[in-house]
């Protein structure tokens, strides 16, 4: 729709495996409900994100465990849902080290060692609801959360802030709102856009502010003519 600058409502069913984009709008999971929904004439703004020219609208992902949702089995997921997803996860803990990893933005330069990362528009992914929980779809910003190497002893703390979505300002994780983001490392690091695989690095993001109509059960900010 953006790279044939088609205007049009949106309508979503949320019928996919955690249904992240739909949970922002707070889309009821039944059907015949959403569908009422979807024909109404109430919508809201979204912003689009862009990673590398590939457009966006919910997470931009990198790190160790990114290619979870690519290495799981379709079968799984069908039977599992998001279940298949954290276990999946759990089997590559294993694998996790540090990567080094260079983002800069019109406002700072971060040099940081992480071990997982995401650029994100919405407020979840992956089913995990309070990952953004400050993130505004159509505040023309990208909210980046990136989790730092952490001691395995400040590990079960930082998992019981981010269950209560309290993990912002943890000193293990570095957060912070921008317009524009170039993400650099010296390693080959593992990225996914929107649940797709995504390019290597370097990566730069920018933001469409108010690209999208989202129909929804909240009039929002403006009704469809």
């Amino acid at each position: 729709m953006i790279e044939n600058n088609i205007d049009l409502p949106i309508g979503i069913l949320p019928v996919g495996t955690v249904n992240d984009f739909a949970y922002y709008f707070a889309l009821p999971t039944e059907v015949n409900a959403a569908l009422d929904i979807a024909l109404g004439k109430h919508f809201t703004y979204a912003d689009v994100g862009v990673c590398n020219g590939k457009h966006f609208i919910n997470v931009t992902a990198l790190g160790n465990v990114v290619d979870v949702s690519q290495k799981t089995d379709p079968n799984l997921k069908n039977a599992l849902g998001i279940f298949s997803y954290y276990l999946m996860s759990v089997s590559q803990m294993v694998n996790l080290r540090p990567l080094p990893v260079k983002l800069i933005t019109p406002e700072e330069t971060y040099e940081e060692e992480m071990f997982f990362m995401v650029v994100m528009n919405g407020k979840s992914a992956g089913g995990l609801k309070t990952l953004s929980p400050d993130s505004e779809i159509n505040d023309g910003k990208m909210d980046v959360i990136l989790f730092r190497e952490t001691p395995i002893m400040n590990v079960l703390p930082l998992i019981i802030e981010f269950a209560q979505g309290k993990h912002l300002y943890n000193k293990h994780v570095l957060y912070f709102q921008t317009s524009q983001l170039r993400i650099e490392s010296p390693v080959e690091i593992s990225t996914d856009v929107d649940g797709e695989k995504g390019t290597a690095l370097p990566l730069d993001f920018s933001i469409l502010h108010k690209r999208l109509r989202i129909i929804s059960a909240d009039t929002g900010i403006g009704e469809i003519n």
